[in-house]
């Protein structure tokens, strides 16, 4: 369920680069795909396919001890298990399954560069995206941060295309992988919720209300996991992740800092900063001649907002940069957006 499914336009030249650009990553990934279950990994995510397979395969709570889910959904275990069921029980094939994700996740950036701004910006993203090692490193793991991701930018493409059906399945399953997904639908709910007061003369209040129902649809159809978890466990979270001090205010700033300093210093991505700063002083020297595109610059606008609230929202929890991979590639297509922009004024 890519976008790739229901484009219809001409194949052009890129179509086929990001088809080379998958298999080289196949290729560079595929002596590592039977090695040993690796830090997080292997526990609590490999436990917990592997015990899901052993047990049974279901999405409801209780599947796997409370302890091993984390208290996290289980769409991501569902999804892993399922297909050691199908294409046999080994380290191999959970990565490969992980590799899949990975490579789905590069076509879905690629189509959504191509179809919001152009297909350079859309390849040349999810080429730099592949060198990133954060994304090198958990493309071929057992982790569920590649299919977050995947799902963060389906629910995205499928809500700015009108696809009402795919979005909500999408939202839903994103909802069901981890509880972090909700930011993308807070962020399009703040989008729309700052547009409807913005916006000359205000709209009515149907359409509106339409598409708040739209979005908080999802929510309420994955609300259920939670509400089983808490009669079956007692919790509706891991209380480790809900403890008071990770919501004190100096712990709060000194992990926004961290991962601001991950996200758009470390491994490189200061040169992806400078570019980006450089270009906002050229348009903004040059404002009165360049004429942005509305539409564009809404999507850059959500996109921003989308990464502004993972990181507060991740700054709630614990420190792992490799929760950023979700919102790593809306700041890569930000910058690659304004860098082709530059270059064809």
């Amino acid at each position: 369920m890519i976008p790739a499914v229901i484009k219809n336009n001409k194949k052009n030249i890129f179509d086929y680069l990001i088809v080379a650009l998958c298999a080289i990553l196949i290729l560079i990934k595929y002596n590592t795909l039977s090695l040993p279950y690796f830090w997080d990994e292997a526990w609590p995510y490999a436990t917990g396919v592997h015990l899901m397979y052993d047990k049974g395969i279901s999405l409801l709570p209780g599947a796997i001890p409370f302890e091993i889910s984390r208290g996290h959904p289980l769409f991501f275990h569902f999804l892993s298990s399922l297909g050691m069921k199908i294409f046999g029980n080994s380290i191999f094939i959970s990565h490969c399954f992980s590799l899949f994700i990975s490579c789905c996740l590069i076509v879905t950036i690629y189509f959504f560069g191509e179809k919001f701004f152009s297909a350079e910006a859309g390849f040349f993203s999810a080429l730099i995206i592949c060198v990133q090692p954060v994304f090198l490193a958990q493309s071929s793991m057992l982790l569920p941060e590649m299919l977050l991701a995947l799902l963060s930018f389906l629910s995205l493409y499928f809500y700015l295309t009108g696809k009402k059906i795919f979005f909500v399945l999408s939202s839903v399953f994103l909802l069901l992988t981890k509880e972090s997904g909700i930011v993308i639908l807070l962020s399009i709910l703040l989008k729309e919720f700052f547009d409807s007061f913005s916006t000359k003369p205000a709209p009515s209040l149907k359409p509106v209300a339409n598409k708040f129902l739209l979005l908080l649809s999802p929510m309420l159809l994955a609300s259920f996991f939670f509400v089983i978890q808490k009669i079956k466990t007692g919790n509706f979270f891991l209380p480790l992740y809900i403890s008071h001090e990770n919501f004190e205010l100096k712990n709060i700033l000194d992990k926004l800092s961290g991962y601001s300093a991950f996200l758009f210093i470390y491994q490189g991505r200061n040169l992806l900063s400078a570019i980006l700063v450089l270009s906002f002083i050229f348009l903004f020297i040059r404002r009165k001649e360049i004429a942005l595109d509305k539409k564009e610059i809404g999507i850059i606008y959500l996109l921003t907002i989308f990464i502004v609230v993972f990181l507060f929202f991740s700054a709630s929890s614990f420190y792992s940069p490799r929760y950023l991979l979700s919102i790593l590639p809306a700041f890569i297509l930000i910058t690659t957006y304004f860098l082709f922009l530059l270059f064809k004024k």
